[in-house]
């Protein structure tokens, strides 16, 4: 009986610890730049070798917010994005931002955009690409 007793605590302990070690492992894989490869396997291609870069049709200019203005905030706003075989961009990231609500309105402004997809082999498919969007006042 005693023997039992033992048994059931430890194997309660591998079933309840062995997924969360497991969990720490994989999330070890996760990059910490929200800019970096996203990594996907599946239907998001990177350019190079067969896959050719999407191209920009149509863009929307971004609005300054009111408090960027007063403080006179210029830059680029980086972000990462997947521009889908329709060529319309998708799951944006932002890699390096100005703050003050530049970022936001550079991905409202990004969503609005329209591309060309890219291509592998002749066909459209979803592909990663980085953008810039620049805020300048005018003097």
């Amino acid at each position: 009986m005693r023997s039992f007793r033992r048994a059931v605590p430890e194997a309660l302990l591998i079933i309840f610890v062995t997924p969360v070690l497991a969990g720490i492992a994989l999330a070890q894989n996760v990059p910490s730049n929200p800019c970096e490869p996203f990594g996907y396997t599946g239907p998001v291609y990177k350019t190079g070798k067969d896959v050719t870069e999407p191209r920009i049709i149509r863009t929307v200019d971004p609005e300054y917010t009111e408090k960027a203005r007063r403080a006179k905030i210029e830059g680029t706003t980086r972000l990462l994005l997947v521009v889908d075989a329709g060529g319309n961009p998708t799951k944006i990231t932002i890699c390096e931002g100005l703050g003050n609500g530049l970022d936001e309105k550079a991905t409202e402004a990004v969503q609005q955009w329209k591309f060309e997809p890219g291509t592998l082999h002749g066909k459209p498919v979803s592909v990663e690409v980085a953008v810039e969007v620049d805020f300048h006042l005018h003097r």
